[in-house]
């Protein structure tokens, strides 16, 4: 898949990749390999700028309102919702907050984030925001 993506069609496209790769813990180097290639657009967009964030959050939350696996929820908190926090936090983190309340889908992934580079008052706000495990 390339970035940044020509149309919504793409994004779509690139959801159902990515929750299909990472379904499950890959066993072998095959699903390693789909893994690594599902995951690419998310690695490479911050590289290209802050501007891809929006796409990101699009991606994030397309991902989260299809209620995919524990798995794939625990990608894409080590993943794509880390690397947002990190990257583009303190202009994000008011609609992380709202959608932390809005879906407990959401709110269980923050659980799988940890803080990188993302200011303490961005890192406060999200361990507010996700509160106490819940177990699904």
């Amino acid at each position: 898949m390339a970035w940044p993506f020509d149309s919504e069609a793409q994004l779509d496209a690139w959801v159902d990749a990515y929750i299909a790769a990472h379904h499950e813990q890959p066993m072998n180097d095959q699903q390693r390999e789909d893994a690594t290639l599902a995951s690419e657009p998310a690695s490479s967009a911050f590289g290209v700028g802050k501007p891809q964030a929006e796409a990101i959050w699009r991606f994030i939350l397309k991902v989260v309102a299809k209620r995919p696996s524990e798995w794939t929820l625990g990608m894409l908190a080590a993943g794509p919702i880390e690397d947002l926090i990190g990257e583009c936090g303190d202009a994000f983190i008011d609609r992380i907050e709202v959608e932390a309340r809005r879906d407990p889908v959401f709110r269980r992934a923050l659980h799988g984030v940890r803080q990188t580079t993302s200011s303490q008052d961005v890192w406060n706000r999200i361990v507010q925001a996700r509160g106490p495990e819940q177990k699904p």
